[in-house]
């Protein structure tokens, strides 16, 4: 047998009769790294899940798992509202260790295949990772980088003097033509660890109005005293029935006695009234 086929033939004759006395090495196995994040809202703009993709890799490439680690496999997990889980997964051409160009690579592919149903949650999975790039080094500074990483000392050290706050975002626009004004933009913040995730820059605020005979403000009660509406600047309504949970509101721009301005809304379908800032 070795005359013939030398040492392969040899080696193939003693696999096929059970023989094997290579040492046993057990497969390298790394575990994947994910993050989740719930959206602010259930939504289909496809701004949102480009901010949101932003988001989770920021995280997962920040995870000390991923220091100095290159990545071959993303996998997106989108949660829908009433329809089945959406998945996607990405296999990378060569390796990546940067967030910016993962992100790239996957919203590339979002604008031409994403989820139909509103989104209510979203999870990346990086997978089969290693210590070595595919990827030439550049020669050249990232100056993008470098003031992205001055921007997080700066925020680490205005949260050592606020006791943890975290106080520098980024402003993402969302859907500016949208008519729920907390829908329009989100604010994030440029610390990937920050528990908070997405919010919205004018969240409305329960409060109590006191309705003239056609449900007109009359008075609003700001901490605890109630502020008479001296004036209404202007009014207008929307009726989003289409949405999965239906919103009907009437929204009222009123000054106070003060010459402050308010902008409240009545939500019919809760009967109840809601104050937001900068809803124009």
């Amino acid at each position: 047998m070795l005359d013939r086929f030398g040492r392969e033939g040899r080696r193939v004759w003693e696999l096929a009769n059970g023989i094997d006395e290579r040492p046993l090495r057990p497969r390298a196995y790394t575990e994947p790294v994910t993050e989740t994040l719930s959206l602010p809202t259930e939504s289909t703009s496809l701004q949102l899940l480009r901010a949101a993709v932003d988001t989770l890799l920021q995280r997962v490439y920040a995870q000390p798992r991923m220091q100095g680690r290159y990545v071959e496999t993303a996998t997106l997990t989108c949660v829908l509202e009433d329809a089945p889980t959406w998945e996607r997964t990405f296999h990378f051409k060569t390796k990546l260790g940067d967030w910016r160009r993962t992100a790239e690579i996957i919203q590339a592919r979002l604008e031409v295949e994403h989820p139909q149903a509103p989104v209510e949650a979203m999870t990346i999975t990086l997978a089969n990772l290693s210590g070595a790039s595919g990827e030439q080094l550049s020669f050249f500074p990232d100056l993008r980088h470098d003031r992205e990483r001055r921007l997080l000392e700066t925020e680490r050290q205005l949260q050592a003097r606020l006791n943890g706050k975290h106080s520098l975002h980024r402003l993402v626009e969302v859907a500016p033509w949208h008519p729920l004004p907390e829908l329009r933009a989100l604010q994030v913040s440029i610390d990937p660890s920050a528990g908070d995730g997405m919010r919205s820059l004018t969240t409305p605020e329960i409060v109590a109005v006191r309705e003239g005979p056609t449900q007109e403000p009359r008075a609003v009660q700001i901490g605890e005293r109630w502020r008479e509406v001296t004036r209404i600047e202007d009014q207008w309504s929307f009726d989003l029935w289409w949405r999965p949970t239906p919103v009907t509101r009437s929204y009222y721009r009123v000054s106070q006695a003060n010459g402050n301005q308010l902008t409240l809304f009545r939500e019919q379908c809760e009967d109840r009234w809601y104050r937001q800032d900068a809803s124009s």
